[in-house]
């Protein structure tokens, strides 16, 4: 064993010797944030638009926590509960997404062999294949993993069933719906409920482990019904059809014919609940072409489902459901008091609801006669940053105050009936020079806001992206605004250097710029002249290079990228992922002491990094890393940078498409160093640990105080941070129990320098 503690030791030091461990090693941190009000919690969640919740013990305490998953990026946003006086209190904790495989489209987590811990019911993880593939949850070492779940003979590995003319095929459930996996007939095992592939009914999949003797530990599916409860959804209206009697299909055919309408399934959601306590399940349905929830009552058995009434704007009794668009529905415990609440949030990926898009109804009854009361439209988001859909973040000192302000635009608010509701808002940062604490101000900053569409018009420009820079090199920061129709808002700041921003009235056609669509500008001197160039990224994913050809005090560009000394292809640059046709760059150029280096985002939610960007003016640029601290904050990300703490180390945003924000420390230094062995302090100059080795308690001292914060990040042998804490006295203790047996590295980062111990965990 003390070999191979050795042997991991010396690994980690050549790491950290060559910055590879330190480049990687990005933080996340949660500096307060005031919207109208007390410090918004989960303010750096990121935002949420297409979400499905599940509930999980996730920290092994014993209480449920929250699971949600969002279909816009395939994000994992994991919520550790915690009781407040009685309350539930929810704190977004992504330490636990590295616990989950990797996820799209639609995820549900059930038990399905009863041993206490969730299991993952996802879409297919098989390009192109359609159908249920299943990960077995496990305990090991105090910690929740899972394991895929592999069905010999069968090709893709997802849930099948047996055909009646032989053969078996994959169990299909397409990857915009959501299926309904529950224990629809009462026998103890997991029943799916799903709808045909061209649509109209929902066929119920048996699970036939319990009939065949086999316990909970097994899946095997037959298809019992191919029309369960005798509906039939048309897909042109919200009521459903029904059965005149149990064990009949409503079949609609076309009128004067014999005919069945045959309809392409367009889009539906399932959610199984029995609300009268008698054995059978109701069935609350989502639809595509709709905003409302129907409920389809059963009046059959458990034995046979028999859909005989209905509600289509569910619940009636209270404020009915109406999401744009195709809503999902979701039964759990939501407020800890042991009843099972109903949320409903919306489906779609391309559109609709994307800030009131959480419903939260109150479970007032029990669980066996449940009774709905709305309760809110922004369950979660209303602790978030979140601007609807999209986030360009700036950092930038907007009241000349000596501290970084944080500028954001948005693609837009959802509006019903075509409008769009595009920003800047302004956050102001009213900490101090080393805590930032960022309070928003101003909510249509330079009332750009008027110039998106309304009444549905098309005419209107929307999907702002800011960029602030010395056009006219007057000692003051000047703006540039990005937009949806590719050309470039122009706001002169005429405030002078060292004042509070002021702007004249902006133009709208910046010299003639226009890149086709979504543009979104940077500021900097490309090519060293001394003169302020443009770099625009778009919709097409290629990086647009203006060049500066006026002269100090008058910027002047020519407006056709294909006319040098302007470029279309700044670097060769292609954003453009996987095959895909879109792009989305989001430029960020940051200057260093000897070089500008080139920071973007895309469609994909890559975070790109080219060094040397004057490079690219006459050749390719090489791509140091697509996905910058190993960063995913989730798609069409958009970054700024800023040393907000005086700790010479920058800082990160990211913004994403689900219109939040994330907030990193990086170990980037403001002279573009990574900060690791360089700037080690001998440990005998700066604090001790005891006892090492150590079981329970770890001890600390400083033997000398300064006026910097200092941060403990405890990391294990793999370079994984496994803690992190503020350390706000020169001696105290940390709780070290939780912790497996073996090495670990102890970092504190002290506003100037890191200094690094090891330690032995018995």
């Amino acid at each position: 064993m003390i070999k191979n503690l050795c042997s991991a030791f010396v690994t980690l030091a050549a790491l950290f010797a060559s910055h590879t461990f330190f480049a990687q090693a990005v933080e996340r941190n949660y500096p307060p944030v005031e919207i109208g009000g007390p410090s918004t919690p989960n303010a750096w969640a990121g935002g949420l638009n297409a979400v499905q919740f599940s509930e999980i013990d996730l920290n092994l305490d014993g209480k449920m926590d929250l699971f949600v998953f969002d279909r816009i990026g395939n994000m994992i946003l994991p919520f550790i509960l915690e009781e407040d006086g009685g309350e539930a209190r929810y704190v977004f904790s992504p330490e636990y997404r590295e616990n989950f495989p990797d996820l799209k489209y639609w995820v549900l987590l059930r038990d399905y062999n009863k041993d206490g811990i969730m299991d993952i019911f996802m879409y297919s993880g098989t390009p192109g294949v359609s159908g249920i593939e299943v990960h077995k949850g496990f305990i090991e070492n105090n910690r929740l993993g899972f394991t895929k779940l592999l069905f010999p003979g069968q090709t893709f590995d997802l849930l099948y069933y047996p055909l009646n003319s032989g053969g078996r095929t994959n169990l299909y459930v397409a990857a915009f719906d959501i299926p309904a996996i529950d224990d629809i007939d009462g026998d103890g095992d997991l029943d799916v409920l799903t709808f045909n592939v061209a649509g109209g009914t929902i066929e119920l999949y048996d699970n036939q482990s319990i009939e065949r003797g086999f316990g909970n530990d097994t899946l095997i599916y037959i298809k019992k019904d191919d029309c369960w409860g005798g509906v039939f959804e048309s897909g042109v209206s919200p009521e459903l059809d029904l059965a005149d009697r149990i064990g009949d299909c409503a079949v609609i055919r076309q009128p004067g014919q014999n005919t069945p309408i045959s309809l392409r399934h367009t889009g539906s959601t399932l959610l199984s609940l029995d609300l009268d306590n008698d054995c059978d399940k109701e069935l609350i349905l989502g639809d595509l072409a709709f905003d409302h929830l129907v409920l389809a009552r059963n009046g059959g058995n458990c034995d046979r489902a028999w859909i005989n009434s209905q509600d289509t704007f569910f619940p009636s009794y209270d404020l009915s459901v109406n999401l744009a668009s195709f809503p999902a529905s979701f039964f759990l415990d939501l407020d800890n008091d042991g009843l099972k609440d109903l949320v409903a949030t919306k489906n779609f990926e391309n559109g609709g609801e994307d800030y009131d898009a959480v419903w939260f109804y109150k479970n007032v009854q029990s669980n066996e006669f449940p009774v709905f009361e709305f309760v809110q439209k922004n369950f979660l988001t209303e602790q978030m940053i979140d601007f609807g859909t999209g986030a360009y973040p700036v950092f930038v000192d907007v009241n000349a105050d000596g501290l970084l302000d944080l500028v954001v635009g948005n693609e837009s608010y959802y509006v019903r009936g075509g409008d769009k509701d595009s920003r800047l808002q302004l956050f102001e940062n009213q900490g101090s020079a080393t805590q930032p604490r960022f309070v928003l101000t101003d909510n249509d900053w330079l009332n750009l806001k008027r110039f998106t569409p309304a009444g549905g018009s098309s005419n209107g420009i929307w999907s702002f992206a800011p960029a602030f820079g010395d056009l006219d090199q007057d000692g003051d920061q000047d703006l540039l605004v990005g937009n949806s129709d590719g050309k470039l808002f122009y706001l002169e700041n005429i405030a002078g250097a060292g004042n509070p921003f002021a702007f004249t009235d902006p133009s709208q056609h910046f010299s003639g710029i226009d890149v086709g669509g979504f543009s979104a500008p940077a500021i900097g001197d490309i090519n060293l002249d001394g003169l302020p160039d443009i770099l625009v990224g778009e919709q097409n994913g290629n990086v647009n290079y203006f060049e500066n050809t006026g002269t100090p005090g008058f910027p002047q560009f020519g407006n056709s990228v294909s006319t040098a000394p302007n470029q279309q292809e700044f670097g060769k640059i292609d954003l453009r992922e996987n095959f895909g046709q879109t792009g989305y760059g989001t430029p960020l150029l940051m200057r260093f002491e000897d070089r500008t280096d080139l920071f973007i985002g895309n469609d994909e939610g890559a975070l790109r990094l080219y060094k040397n960007a004057e490079n690219g003016l006459t050749e390719t640029l090489t791509l140091e890393t697509n996905y910058f601290g190993n960063i995913f904050s989730g798609r069409r990300t958009a970054m700024a940078m800023g040393d907000i703490d005086a700790d010479e180390l920058l800082e990160m945003v990211v913004g994403n498409l689900r219109g939040g924000l994330e907030f990193f420390e990086t170990n980037l230094s403001v002279r573009g160093e990574i900060v690791s062995n360089n700037t080690i302090v001998p440990e005998s100059e700066t604090w001790k640990i005891f006892p090492n080795p150590a079981s329970r308690f770890l001890f600390f001292e400083f033997e000398k105080s300064d006026n910097h914060p200092r941060r403990l990040n405890i990391f294990n042998a793999f370079g994984k941070m496994v803690y992190s804490d503020n350390l706000t006295e020169d001696a105290g203790q940390v709780d070290i129990s939780g912790l497996e047996s073996g090495l670990y590295f102890l970092v504190v980062r002290d506003g100037k320098y890191n200094s690094v111990k090891k330690l032995i965990k018995n």
